[in-house]
């Protein structure tokens, strides 16, 4: 009898089988770490943008945390077993080993078989540094991607999936009221049937904005084969609403000022109200020639100062003018990089 974890020699060969071992690419055990690291609580910021220098580094990089994110949504499938609630704390160590196999054992994507664990066919969805494109899904959705923007999109006739790897997305969704329509982002998991909202992932939160229609967001600090685990109880966000996802869960929904804030990024805009600089600064690195950081012997300080305002996406070195007149701050070039510090006095 075959082991339920080898495949069966008379199953047809699934399409893009993968071979996941660190001794072969080190490169998914650098992920695997990452993924593992950006789980904790109180995640420096520090931590935050050496993540985003490595993600940026390399195109390889995204695919690969894109993979070892599904590999560890797929296989706590042979986990999920109703009735049992382990506590925070034990189901993110359960994730921590879980991956950290993936990191440092030989693991096979796509086997036929019991415990399938399956990639999607075909490359990640990406978009460049400063660049939106539109891309149309065969179920007829669209979807406007906004700079250094990296999703995978699983569609088959069960289910309608996307996976916010990072950046912003906006959805225009074909009405299916037998396919509901869920995008993953962090903590974040998006339902809708058929509606047009945004989504916008830092690293340590989702907001989604609903422009049309309404959606159903829930917290899953665990993948949604696990999403039960959670006690929170999905928010409902009707059109003009908007929500923030984080590690804490989700926010109550909240009013939008002013709709079309939420999307001016794709006319060239990043519009912000009241936002912490540190997430700020993640979004307008998607646009900016040059990455900006923060000097880490004043992450804390400075990454708190609330922005509001617009950033044009042409203009960037003009806002980090406005900044550095508005808070005192002085903005240090680097040969790869802009680093924000303190004005001395």
């Amino acid at each position: 009898m075959n082991n339920p974890r080898d495949p069966d020699p008379q199953a047809p060969a699934m399409d893009n089988p993968i071979h996941v071992s660190a001794a072969d690419d080190p490169i998914h055990e650098a992920a695997a770490e990452w993924f593992v690291r950006l789980r904790q609580r109180d995640l420096p910021l520090e931590t935050s943008l050496q993540w985003q220098q490595w993600i940026g580094a390399d195109a390889r990089h995204a695919k690969a945390f894109a993979r070892i994110e599904e590999v560890w949504e797929e296989s706590w499938e042979m986990l999920d077993r109703p009735g049992v609630r382990p506590r925070r704390t034990a189901r993110l160590a359960m994730a921590a080993a879980m991956v950290a196999a993936v990191g440092i054992g030989a693991w096979m994507v796509g086997m036929d078989g019991p415990y399938t664990w399956r990639y999607p066919a075909g490359e990640a969805i990406r978009t460049a540094v400063g660049e939106n494109h539109e891309v149309r899904l065969n179920d007829g959705s669209r979807v406007m991607l906004g700079g250094g923007t990296v999703l995978n999109a699983r569609l088959d006739n069960k289910t309608r999936h996307i996976r916010l790897v990072q950046g912003e997305a906006f959805f225009v969704v074909a009405r299916d009221s037998a396919r509901p329509f869920v995008v993953q982002s962090g903590d974040a998991i998006v339902t809708a049937v058929g509606t047009e909202f945004n989504v916008r992932r830092t690293l340590e939160r989702t907001m989604v904005a609903v422009i049309d229609g309404r959606v159903t967001v829930a917290a899953a600090s665990l993948p949604r084969p696990l999403a039960w685990l959670n006690t929170d109880t999905p928010v409902q966000l009707d059109a003009g609403e908007q929500a923030t996802v984080g590690s804490n869960g989700v926010k109550t929904a909240a009013r939008l000022a002013d709709p079309t804030t939420a999307t001016a990024w794709q006319s060239g805009q990043l519009a912000f109200r009241e936002e912490p600089l540190r997430y700020v600064i993640e979004d307008v690195n998607r646009y900016a020639p040059k990455p900006i950081v923060i000097d880490a012997a004043a992450a804390q300080d400075i990454g708190a100062l609330r922005v509001t305002g617009t950033v044009l996406g042409d203009s960037v070195s003009g806002w980090i003018e406005s900044l550095e007149n508005a808070f005192g701050l002085r903005a240090r070039e680097e040969p790869d990089r802009i680093v924000l510090t303190r004005r001395s006095p």
